[in-house]
């Protein structure tokens, strides 16, 4: 493809993007307004006409909750959120667990010392409060992580058959003397290099065109980062012209809908909570408008008097107007202030509650409390708060199916490249020798995070139901409990709960004490028919020996 061919695409795609457009613009509104400029966009600063109609915040407030409590729930800072763990396969071999357990914590440190919490909760931003959100990830220069979320409504996507993510376009705009900086000047088109010469131009924007996509057509004889399966092309939008071409082993661009829109289209983009929310908030900002003109009357009352006053009548404080009271009506008078502030109040407060139902709000608020109460069982937080968790759940998994697993494995495999793994011995266990050298085993992404730990232990609550009503009856028939495997519950119940996956023996070392154990039993079975036999034995030889002579 050519640059023409990459900007004619881009803006196709630009144009079936239209009407989401439109839409989240409305609702950045309300939302989040600082990203509601979609269709127009300010050139410099802040624009404050964009909160000018704004008379409630609660849809904002909540999307903030919700980005929030996702940082501190789902991926926080300050604890291990994820962990990699072997494959199946290997899920018993003790060398290939401690290799992954370094490797895991490797990669938090790296996590914590990028820009990811920065970038992710800009993210969680988006991802509520428009249904759709991006984040790229990549080495930086110095070998450690870096991350960058894009804006809503300022890139494009595709999916494939499968409805994962497979194209990424992105428009972003670079002064001249940026321009020459990421790509050199050589370049660059004819125009942005006569600006960058130029000290009242260099500062001056233009718009590029990031586009990745899978690679369709590889030659054998181009340059390697032009034989990866993700070929990633820039382009210049205003001159069409390609200024850099090169390749990704993975997808770098990680997209996460809060919810699949529909799929009777092949429309891309994901379903919000503000889109259920909208009547809500449109209608709870139109009441605080019409409250605050009512708490103004009631402050400040209207007045209605005779002409003959005009001008007579004195409203400062202790201020005295004089009227006569031999003629009717002269006396002034307040006129239209008997609204009912508490009918608004408690409509404002009904779809208020609504709103912050939508975003989750009441979920992660039971959180910050149960964090704050004394010693409470890990059964007292799920029967609290399932309900609420099962709602969570759909959007949970999506976000780890689309997001955090396509991501961590990039960024393990990326930081495997630069060698920060080194010092960590892989064991012979997880090696894979091909044609073309060593690799080691995928391994497995478990999430370690309250929210992931509290959505698991609804098993662990199902689990205890279960056993509670099948106690009873194993007291009758003890082989009920045949229908039970009472190990892997017991296991997973601990794994749920986030019992440290050391304290837990593995398989092979379980089968081990009950092959010991059956040994003792068998041991213990045999010596006690050995003793049987041989009490039969003497008893049957006393009873063989001959009687003794009469006494006399």
């Amino acid at each position: 493809m050519t640059g023409p061919d990459y900007i004619k695409r881009y803006q196709a795609l630009e144009s079936k993007r239209a009407d989401w457009d439109s839409f989240w613009e409305d609702l950045g509104r309300y939302v989040q307004p600082r990203k509601s400029e979609i269709n127009t966009v300010t050139a410099y600063g802040p624009d404050s006409s964009s909160t000018s109609f704004l008379f409630d915040s609660t849809a904002a407030q909540s999307n903030m909750t919700l980005a929030m409590g996702q940082m501190s729930l789902v991926s926080p800072s300050d604890e291990a959120w994820f962990e990699l763990k072997p494959p199946r396969a290997l899920e018993n071999d003790s060398d290939a667990i401690k290799y992954f357990r370094e490797i895991s914590t490797v990669l938090r440190e790296k996590f914590a010392e990028s820009n990811f919490y920065e970038e992710v909760h800009e993210m969680y931003l988006m991802r509520g409060g428009f249904g759709t959100a991006s984040i790229f990830s990549s080495n930086d220069e110095d070998g450690g992580l870096y991350f960058r979320s894009h804006d809503i409504g300022t890139y494009v996507i595709c999916e494939d058959a499968k409805g994962r993510v497979d194209t990424f376009g992105r428009r972003y705009p670079l002064t001249a003397t940026q321009a020459v900086g990421e790509f050199g000047f050589d370049r660059l088109p004819e125009k942005i290099q006569k600006a960058a010469n130029d000290p009242k131009k260099c500062d001056d924007p233009y718009e590029f065109v990031h586009f990745v996509q899978k690679r369709k057509n590889i030659n054998p004889g181009a340059s390697a980062s032009e034989r990866m399966p993700w070929e990633s092309v820039h382009i210049a939008y205003d001159d069409k012209t390609i200024v850099r071409e090169s390749g990704y082993e993975s997808f770098p661009y990680h997209v996460t809908r809060y919810l699949r829109w529909s799929d009777k289209t092949t429309d891309p983009y994901g379903w919000c909570p503000g889109w259920v929310a909208l009547p809500d908030i449109r209608q709870v900002n139109l009441l605080q408008k019409w409250m605050d003109v009512l708490a103004e009357v009631s402050a400040f009352p209207r007045t209605i008097a005779p002409a003959s006053l005009e001008g007579e009548i004195d409203l400062r404080g202790a201020g005295v107007t004089y009227y006569d009271p031999v003629v009717d009506r002269a006396k002034p008078e307040e006129w239209a202030t008997g609204g009912r502030y508490d009918v608004g109040k408690d409509r404002i407060q009904i779809r208020q509650a609504a709103i912050e139902e939508a975003y989750h709000v009441d979920l992660f608020k039971m959180f910050a409390k149960l964090d704050k109460q004394a010693q409470m069982s890990v059964r007292e937080v799920v029967e609290r708060s399932s309900e609420k968790l099962i709602q969570f759940s759909p959007t949970f998994h999506r976000m780890v199916s689309e997001l955090f697993n396509p991501m961590i494995r990039r960024v393990t495999q990326l930081q495997y490249e630069v060698g920060a793994f080194r010092h960590v011995e892989v064991p012979e266990s997880i090696k894979i020798y091909t044609e073309d050298g060593v690799t080691i085993f995928d391994p497995a992404i478990v999430y370690t995070s309250k929210i992931a730990l509290a959505l698991k232990s609804l098993e662990n609550s199902s689990a205890m139901q279960t056993m509670e009503a099948v106690m009873p009856l194993s007291q009758v028939d003890p082989s009920i409990l045949d229908a039970l495997d009472l190990q892997k519950m017991v296991s997973g119940f601990a794994r749920n709960t986030g019992l440290p996956e050391d304290w837990l023996r593995t398989e092979g070392e379980v089968k081990a004490i009950q092959a010991r154990r059956q040994e003792l039993v068998e041991a213990q079975q045999e010596a006690e028919i050995q003793q049987a036999q041989a009490q039969a034995q003497a008893q049957a030889q006393a009873q063989a020996q001959p009687e003794g002579p009469p006494q006399r």
